[in-house]
């Protein structure tokens, strides 16, 4: 089967919930591939794109956990993955699995050195954009046959990003390539092949008939830095002109991204309740005032959200909504 830039893309949004909101309470779905948490608060505002209802300390909720995840970035993830986020990244290597599993055994371990130990399950912190508590738990039964969750998450890796390659997974989460290449081979005739631009990839075979599904009328989102959309490795489809691309992506911190009928339009940064939008092209009046109203759903700990654009110097006051975060 062959298939375009915007299929893949499509098939992404709807994958990732960005195109249909999730009903409130549906964290555990929104989080279900692992939410990158940059400053300040990504995951939450990687939430309330993907679902009704989210609040500005969702991040500690219950049902979910943070973690050292993928390159040793701080993620929210479900509470009851998080072996699938962790476990799922041990090396097959006894040696290296060894050096990992021995970070806890050094009394003095710095954070650093702990960061790395995530993929043990042992290890939970707490971040909040200033302090980071880390929490040591019992070593978990699961550590026993890591097998089954590396499998698990590669499965999680192709239901939002793919289709993809097993180099492609080996960068998403953070381990070596020949385990990427093993844990591939594992998934046996659960994958199937599919061409993007006459390159051979691979899908979960469940997810052909929505890879070719027919497009829907998609809304205005804003997506922070690290949002799982952008975390995909073939970035020239997400942004197929090179000058916008190295704007989403440069070598120092990434902006967020203004994502309206299923492109990318924009970037934008934030400081408290002021977001300052750098648009690509002018946008017309109805998509501005979309995105200001999906502004002021942006569950921020703030009293007022200002949304200012580059070809707009005075600060326009996103639209007056009830504060229920939806």
């Amino acid at each position: 089967m062959a298939v375009d830039r915007k299929q893949v893309l499509a098939f992404r949004r709807r994958a990732m919930h960005l195109v249909e909101r999730l009903p409130p309470g549906s964290i555990v779905t929104a989080a279900r591939g692992g939410l990158q948490d940059s400053a300040p608060r990504s995951a939450v505002i990687s939430l309330a794109a993907r679902a009704y209802g989210v609040q500005p300390d969702d991040w500690q909720h219950p049902d979910v956990v943070q973690i050292w995840g993928p390159r040793g970035a701080v993620f929210v993830v479900p509470a009851a993955d998080v072996d699938i986020f962790t476990i799922g990244r041990l090396p097959r290597d006894p040696d290296q699995r060894a050096a990992i599993e021995a970070i806890l055994t050094r009394p003095a371990a710095k954070r650093d050195e702990l960061r790395w130990a995530s993929p043990t399950g042992r290890i939970r912190i707490q971040w909040d954009t200033r302090d980071t508590t880390v929490q040591l738990v019992d070593r978990p039964v699961a550590a026993d046959d890591p097998e089954p969750l590396r499998l698990e998450l590669a499965r999680r890796f192709l239901g939002w990003l793919g289709p993809a390659t097993a180099k492609a997974f080996a960068r998403w989460a953070g381990i070596e390539p020949a385990d990427a290449d093993a844990t591939w081979r594992s998934l046996g005739d659960e994958l199937v092949a599919v061409d993007v631009d006459r390159k051979r990839r691979w899908l979960l075979a469940g997810s052909e008939p929505a890879l070719t599904a027919v497009p829907t009328e998609e809304p205005v989102r804003w997506l922070p830095q690290g949002d799982p959309y952008l975390l995909s490795a073939d970035r020239h489809l997400l942004v197929p002109e090179a000058d916008q691309r190295a704007r989403v992506f440069p070598k120092s911190v990434w902006p967020g991204v203004l994502l309206v009928d299923g492109e990318l339009v924009g970037t934008w940064r934030r400081q408290q309740g002021r977001i300052t939008v750098d648009p690509w092209h002018p946008l017309p009046d109805a998509v501005v005032e979309a995105a200001e109203a999906e502004a002021a759903r942006l569950p921020l700990a703030v009293d007022t959200i200002l949304v200012e654009w580059a070809s707009t110097p005075t600060p326009r006051p996103a639209p007056a909504t009830p504060r229920s975060y939806g």
